[in-house]
């Protein structure tokens, strides 16, 4: 007795050990299953308040507005002027494919009664030049790019008055920027403008749009074909769309802000799950806005720009400078969630490997001591 109490005193250092293991063992699964999520950050303000388009290449944000181009680095938290683009104007669609990023459509700054464009051009940011490419055959505004499958889809939106009357479009155009050259897809069943859109496993999902806030339409790229989902809980316009990848969150696409018909502005975030085609609410946005967008980078959601109320007279139009990111449901900076968003429990299980190995080995030297002691 009085050998064993020794032997116990002596390695106490083991003891401690692989109490220590064991601890981790049990941190690193409480850490892998309740990383912190669903929050937002205040990010500094972009330069000035204004309302456009931006897209994440290479770790940075470029938001496109009128004739102004910046570039955010999220990392130093600065914003910086670039060259402008090369046609002035509003309500265009902002894609990023190998480097370079394509700015398409929208409403020349001076056209007067809503006449649209189909301009086309691309910015190369390394060398901060721009260049004219072929034109988008029908000439439209207020819609989104997306790009799936190094092609960029351009769904609906705006064309040209018809006796004065909004001209809400179905067309369904896509860009290939190797070869510069425009095709003609399947139109979309029910055509929305001011709309918000987001791609997730080669589908293209539109929402939010007017006159037809309650739909979501979904479009299958390899198919070319459509359907309908569930209605957002909220039917809202001039909303903001994000998708997450399934690396740091689980694959879900975010409906941030918007306004409803009336023009009341909304701070509300709903998240739509493509597995089971279900509607859950995330976090509210700090600042209430529409016509703000959302740019994904590293499965974080930043939203930037848009207006706050419709009329202001100390700020034409309600437009806002805010730049908040958001932290989305089920984030985990570490990447340890698999494809799907279910806790990784690798590092846990090797955790608690460890300290199986190290009882085995101090049950191991306790039995030699004993053999030993049993000699004597």
């Amino acid at each position: 007795m009085h050998r064993r109490v020794s032997f116990i005193i002596k390695n106490k250092r083991l003891w401690a050990f692989l109490a220590l293991a064991c601890l981790l063992s049990i941190v690193v699964n409480v850490r892998s299953s309740d990383a912190a999520e669903n929050y937002w950050i205040a990010k500094k303000p972009m330069p000035r308040p204004c309302w456009g388009g931006a897209v994440a290449l290479n770790g940075k944000i470029y938001f496109f507005v009128w004739n102004i181009t910046y570039e955010y680095d999220p990392a130093a938290g600065n914003w910086t002027t670039k060259a402008p683009m090369l046609t002035p104007r509003k309500g265009f669609a902002v894609a990023a494919y190998k480097n370079k990023i394509y700015v398409i459509g929208g409403e020349p700054i001076g056209a007067y009664g809503r006449f649209y464009c189909g301009v086309n051009e691309v910015y190369d940011p390394t060398t901060g030049n721009w260049e004219a490419r072929a034109e988008m055959p029908t000439k439209r505004g207020s819609m989104c790019a997306a790009v799936v499958g190094g092609k960029i889809y351009l769904i609906a939106g705006l064309e040209d008055p018809v006796d004065e009357a909004p001209n809400i479009s179905v067309v369904n155009e896509v860009y290939d920027p190797e070869v510069d050259a425009w095709t003609t897809a399947k139109s979309i069943p029910v055509g929305v403008c001011s709309y918000a859109c987001a791609v997730l496993d080669d589908k293209i999902y539109v929402m939010a749009g007017w006159d037809r806030p309650d739909l979501l339409q979904i479009y299958d790229t390899k198919t070319d074909t459509w359907n309908t989902g569930p209605s957002p809980p909220v039917p809202l316009v001039d909303a903001a769309a994000a998708a997450t990848t399934g690396t740091w969150a689980p694959k879900r696409i975010y409906l941030i802000g918007g306004r409803h018909k009336n023009y009341t502005v909304s701070n509300s975030v709903q998240v739509y799950n493509p597995e089971d085609g279900s509607w859950t609410s995330g976090k509210p946005m700090p600042t209430a806005r529409y016509a703000a967008t959302a740019v994904v980078l590293d499965d974080t959601i930043y939203v930037m720009g848009g207006m706050e109320m419709m009329f202001n007279l100390n700020q034409p139009y309600g437009l806002t400078a805010a730049n908040e990111q958001y932290i989305p449901i089920g984030y985990d900076p570490h990447g340890l969630r698999p494809a799907q968003g279910t806790p990784n429990y690798a590092i846990p299980l090797v955790a608690a490997a460890v300290a199986t190995a190290l009882a085995i080995a101090i049950t191991t030297i306790i039995r030699k001591r004993k053999g030993k002691a049993s000699i004597k």
